[in-house]
């Protein structure tokens, strides 16, 4: 079965990350939901928003941006914005704000310039930032429609901060100084506060920038990526830096600091463009044609709920190993994945996805995803889980961390074989998350690092990386010196569709039984040549494929597998039967 979707709403512009089945999220410096935010830095609390909050439902979603509406209700907001470009979310308020928490004293208000204790009220003001004398994150209240003021008082659990007037408009809540904690006392303290966050007080009264687009630029060692966002100050997640550290991809736009305090902190960008390069070479779908060595990878068995065994079966597939069983035994186990997995949908893009709606069986899917993609290059599990790789941390979804790193693996394989460019980035990108051990050789060579890119490559680079490929599996290769044979049967005399990888300058000729043959639109990936072949009659038709001059057929060599660890001394994958 060959599935096509369109990859539009899984573009990297596009997509819905972490804000898909939930309204609680993890942010770059805080937990958000509906009725409260926590900080992640020391110290921090819950601190809810006014009285509980009910029927909330979307306004707008992508992998940076979500926006939520909910039943007005006194002092809670109507409309709530995550912003994953940021440094905390917005809300719109329609009767004033509240802010509660538990387990803590009241905050001191602080303005541009001055502070005041708990029960007295700060004058009308565009922000007031809340900080506390034990060592806690300062907390910016921003006015973005027009200045109002606060009043923070002590209650028998904890604090209160509310608005001094039913202000209308938008709210921004904001951490100024990102994963940092302060010990604010006294007037010193409390006019360096002030100081500092007067500094960019007017950036963090702004919205979180907003993605307008992300344009590929692809060459043989990697891609280009940039993202333009309507305004500069665009928080560039901390995976982009690591990964950066560890060689993975260059950040090669302009940066700086995006938070107050000491340590390195959050970056922004300070163009409305970032340019990240990522380093990776592209893979391609099919059966690799290759000379077959004494000892073929060929996978025991292919359960379909065994993530393991249907990756190896889909590298022996890469690898050009994969015989008529391996295939069929391939091709069943994702039918039987389809007929039994949950399809769970996506409320806004409609994008289909193949797991719970926690994420459990994710890494299922992503193993299917890169059966299917091995096999006939189709998209059909690809699509979703693309797109719930969220900004903040560049990991796909999962029931949990463990599973949203195993994912992120697979993922980097399925996507790296994928004609489309903005598959093959976010693919990059999951790589670079800090994935699970799993399918690392294969990922250490499709995604090298710059220490690494010149380096001499294993003997299976050849037939994994060989842009000769064979999709359709009732044909047959052979090879030859300077190409293949490629041949098929016609009981009826009837046409035959046949999908191939072809490189540039290889020819397509007949051999026998052959009155035509024709090679027919592209059908998505442009990589893949359908040919129809016209036999004389009825019986064995061949056809003769030859690369251009230099080109070879690679020799099969032992390659990668889904797990290093599961291999017998002989090199041969030891299947739990």
């Amino acid at each position: 079965m060959f599935l096509s979707v369109s990859l539009a709403a899984a573009s990297a512009a596009g997509g819905f990350g972490q804000f898909a089945f939930t309204h609680v999220h993890n942010l770059h410096t805080m937990e958000v939901g509906p009725t409260y935010f926590r900080p992640f830095a020391e110290g921090g609390v819950a601190i809810r928003f006014g009285t509980e909050t009910k029927d909330v439902s979307f306004q707008g979603v992508s992998r940076y941006f979500k926006a939520i509406s909910m039943r007005p209700a006194p002092g809670s907001p109507i409309r709530l914005a995550y912003e994953a470009t940021g440094l905390g979310f917005s809300v719109e308020c329609r009767d004033g704000l509240t802010l509660t928490g538990s387990g803590v004293g009241p905050p001191t208000l602080t303005w541009a310039d001055a502070s005041v204790r708990p029960g007295l009220p700060t004058p009308d003001v565009k922000w007031v930032v809340l900080t506390w004398p034990d060592k806690r994150p300062p907390i910016f209240v921003g006015f973005a429609t027009r200045p109002c003021g606060l009043i923070a008082e002590r209650t028998d659990g904890g604090f209160r901060v509310k608005t001094t007037k039913p202000y209308v408009g938008w709210a921004r809540i904001r951490t100024p100084y990102g994963n940092d904690s302060l010990s604010v006392n006294g007037a010193a303290a409390l006019g360096q506060v002030a100081q500092q966050v007067s500094s960019i007080a007017e950036r963090l009264l702004r919205p979180a920038p907003k993605v307008q687009s992300v344009e590929t630029v692809v060459d043989s060692n990697g891609i280009t990526a940039t993202w333009t966002f309507d305004t500069e100050f665009a928080v560039i997640p901390e995976v982009a830096f690591r990964a950066s550290s560890s060689g993975l991809l260059k950040v090669a736009s302009p940066y700086k600091r995006a938070t107050l305090g000491g340590g390195t902190g959050l970056r922004m960008s300070l163009e409305k463009k970032l340019t990240l390069r990522f380093l990776c070479r592209p893979l391609y779908p099919g059966l690799a044609l290759v000379w077959n060595g004494e000892d073929p990878f060929r996978p025991g068995t292919v359960a379909y709920a065994d993530a393991e065994s249907v990756c190896d079966a889909a590298l022996s597939v890469l690898l050009g190993q994969a015989d008529d069983l391996t295939i069929r035994a391939l091709t069943d186990a994702h039918d039987e994945f389809l007929s039994d997995a949950p399809r769970t949908q996506e409320p806004v893009t409609k994008l289909t996805l193949f797991c719970a709606r926690d994420g459990s069986g994710a890494s299922l899917a992503a193993s299917h995803a890169l059966g299917s993609m091995a096999r006939e290059g189709s998209d059909g599990e690809l699509a979703g889980l693309l797109a719930s790789i969220d900004w903040v941390s560049w990991l796909p979804i999962g029931k949990d961390d463990a599973e949203r790193k195993q994912t992120a693996a697979i993922l980097a394989i399925a996507g790296a074989i994928s004609g489309d460019e903005q598959s093959r980035l976010l693919a990059a990108m999951a790589n670079a998350a800090g994935a699970a051990d799993v399918l690392g050789e294969l990922r250490s060579w499709v995604y090298p690092r710059l220490a690494t890119l010149q380096a001499k490559p294993p003997e299976w680079w050849a037939s994994i990386a060989s842009p000769v490929r064979l999709l359709s599996p009732d044909a047959t290769f052979v090879p030859l010196a300077d190409g293949a044979e490629l041949s098929g049967l016609s009981p009826f005399g009837k046409e035959s569709v046949v999908r191939l990888v072809l490189p540039d300058g290889a020819t397509v000729s007949p051999i026998s039984n052959i009155a035509s043959v024709e090679r027919i639109a592209a059908e998505g990936d442009v990589r893949i040549a359908t040919w129809k072949v016209s036999p004389v009659e009825a019986g064995m038709w061949k056809l003769r494929i030859r690369l251009a001059p230099g080109g070879a057929v690679p020799k099969a060599a032992r390659g990668p597998r889904y797990s290093e660890g599961r291999r017998s001394p002989s090199g041969l994958l030891l299947i739990a039967r």
